[in-house]
């Protein structure tokens, strides 16, 4: 094959041949015409078309193409000087596509770490307020480009120290830069800046709303999925109700409900099983056959192992708490995992989760049967016993743990949540016959008075919390705090022989545990809203502290003596409620022992929205 022609133009590197078979070219030694290796072994002709040369395109100065790339080039060059790295001007990743594979780092500098409130000071955080808004990030460099790239690392080292301690189950190593996070688990990283730029709503909020926008387009339009998605939804939906675009009680339960699409999706759900064909893994499935420790599940790593227990965890407390959705359900292969991550744990919050985990799996199936039961049937067995059976049961479970898992104070608290849980059905007359007499009455009043300690138990780890903390109070902290106040509240209200609720309320007053977490949701929330821009909405502890003074108003008028609100009372439930709870909260029509009534108002931390 000649190298040039005789005119001197260079040929090109294949043969017309090699090129339409895409195939390598190389010379044939020894061919008396010059062919190349494969047209000599094919016997084919071989033909090398000479190389053209290129005509230079003249400059079209109507689009203005070389100003724009030279504005660009000399921005790519001030970020590049400004970070002492030698600048990449030979390729430029277009804004499209930037926009997906790596997110925006478009996020401020926390300004302060002190969360606490300080009146005397002006300005949200106690700093001075820039009077003019953020501008949305533009997808073109811009000048404030370099100060937010700088950024990046303060907001992730704000994330370790206050958030990642409340969800350590998403595990980032405490040597890995904000840069090696970003290139690592971009979208991961994206999530992690969203939630640890507290301190500056606006751009929280942008930053939020495009996230959503980005991590759908992802996933439906150009059908990406991968672990880090998986880990991003994960820690976004952890806070989401602080940056979410719309208010909790809109919000709806898709993010969630994508996280678990994403398990399935990604196969995390069951053992891996690349070499089986589909009638070897029907029959698995079939028999719930769960792999040795082999070759193919040593495949599965740690991350994706702690990603499938974080979503039932997830799943399973809102589903239990907050009643809003359906979890992943527990499988052998789910216990399989939390044996292998106990063996090979890389962490302190490995254990905690397999805790969690086990300790959910113990308590979701008596909640399935309450719904499937009637256990006033004569023929079967009451209620109280399937509850003690749960209560033994986590017993030995706690008894079982090792003492470091015993002193933690978040496994200590959910092991409270979950005996509220467990016995939080014995406040419902229609699962017990109307003629109670001997062990099964007292066993009712037991398991009311074991509810009513627990409730207690959980308001106090909430109540020994600091007002900074609720700034970045995670949900699952949240749904802890919501089933204390709902079941002690609904205690001091139940009506049912043997059990004196004025007794219980002077035993434990619910508004002494009700007022403090109203007064701080309202201290913070009006920081938060300070001298905010007037199309942020307002906070969600603003919304939620305006919610519970109309919960507080009426549960004062249902507990006076009159059993009816005065004039205050009724402006208060009608100014805090607004008109779309009016009517529920109505003394006379309210049930207090209806879960629905109660999600309307502060269930699952869904507040009123603005009136």
């Amino acid at each position: 094959m000649p190298l040039s022609t005789p005119t001197g133009v260079p040929l090109t590197r294949a043969c017309q041949n090699c090129s339409h078979a895409k195939a390598k070219c190389v010379p044939q030694p020894g061919a008396s015409d010059e062919q190349c290796a494969r047209c000599f072994r094919l016997k084919k002709t071989c033909n090398v078309p000479p190389r053209t040369v290129r005509k230079k395109r003249s400059p079209n100065t109507a689009t203005h193409v070389a100003q724009l790339e030279q504005k660009i080039e000399h921005l790519v060059t001030l970020i590049a000087g400004s970070q002492a790295i030698p600048g990449r001007t030979g390729h430029l990743t277009p804004p499209e596509s930037q926009r997906h594979n790596e997110p925006s780092l478009d996020l401020p500098l926390p300004a302060a770490t002190n969360l606490e409130i300080l009146p005397s000071i002006p300005g949200c955080w106690g700093l001075e307020s820039d009077p003019q808004p953020p501008k949305i990030a533009s997808a073109l460099p811009s000048q404030s480009a370099p100060p937010q790239l700088r950024q990046s690392q303060n907001l992730l080292r704000t994330f370790r120290e206050k958030m990642q301690p409340q969800f350590p189950f998403v595990v980032i190593s405490a040597d890995l830069t904000s840069e090696e996070l970003r290139v690592q688990r971009p979208w991961l990283h994206r999530a992690v800046l969203i939630a640890g730029s507290f301190e500056d709503r606006t751009r929280q909020m942008e930053s939020s709303t495009q996230y959503i926008l980005d991590i759908s387009r992802a996933i439906f339009i150009t059908g990406e999925k991968s672990l880090d998605m998986l880990e991003s939804l994960l820690v976004y939906n952890v806070w989401s109700f602080y940056y979410s675009p719309i208010t909790a009680l809109a919000q709806s339960s898709g993010l969630h409900q994508l996280a678990h699409t994403l398990v399935f999706d990604l196969g995390l759900t069951k053992p891996v099983s690349e070499s089986e064909s589909q009638a070897e893994m029907l029959v698995n499935d079939a028999i719930k056959k769960i792999p040795e420790n082999d070759k193919k599940e040593i495949k599965r790593t740690n991350n994706e192992r702690r990603a499938l227990l974080c979503c039932y965890y997830i799943g399973s407390l809102a589903s239990l708490c907050a009643k809003k959705c359906e979890g992943l359900q527990h499988s052998a292969y789910l216990e399989f995992c939390c044996q292998l991550l106990t063996e090979a744990a890389e962490h302190e919050s490995d254990l905690l989760l397999v805790a969690l985990v086990r300790l959910h799996s113990l308590v979701e199936p008596l909640s399935k049967n309450l719904s499937s039961r009637l256990f006033n049937d004569e023929s079967k067995a009451p209620i109280w016993m399937h509850i003690n059976s749960v209560r033994v049961a986590i017993q030995h479970f706690w008894d079982s743990l090792p003492s470091s898992l015993q002193q933690n104070s978040f496994m200590i608290t959910s092991y409270h949540c979950a005996e509220l849980i467990v016995y939080e059905p014995s406040m419902q007359n229609s699962l017990f016959t109307q003629s109670l007499i001997g062990a099964g009455s007292e066993q009712r009043l037991d398991m009311l008075y074991s509810c009513l300690n627990a409730a207690q138990k959980v308001l106090e780890y909430v109540m020994a919390r600091p007002l900074s903390t609720y700034y970045i109070t995670s949900m699952i902290e949240f749904n802890f705090m919501r089933c204390g106040l709902i079941t002690l509240l609904k205690l001091s209200l139940l009506e049912t022989p043997g059990w004196h609720a004025v007794e219980v309320r002077q035993k434990i007053d619910p508004l002494h545990y009700y007022d403090h977490i109203m007064v701080c949701l309202e201290k913070v929330g009006t920081a938060m809203d300070l001298n905010q821009p007037p199309y942020l909405r307002e906070s969600f502890p603003t919304l939620g502290a305006r919610s519970m003074k109309g919960v507080r108003a009426w549960y004062e008028a249902v507990t006076n003596q009159n059993n009816a609100a005065s004039q205050d009372q009724q402006t208060l439930i009608t100014t805090y409620t607004g008109g779309s709870m009016q009517d529920w909260m109505n003394i006379d029509q309210f049930d207090y022992l209806d879960e629905a009534l109660w999600l309307q108002s502060m269930g699952n931390t869904n507040f009123t929205t603005q009136t």
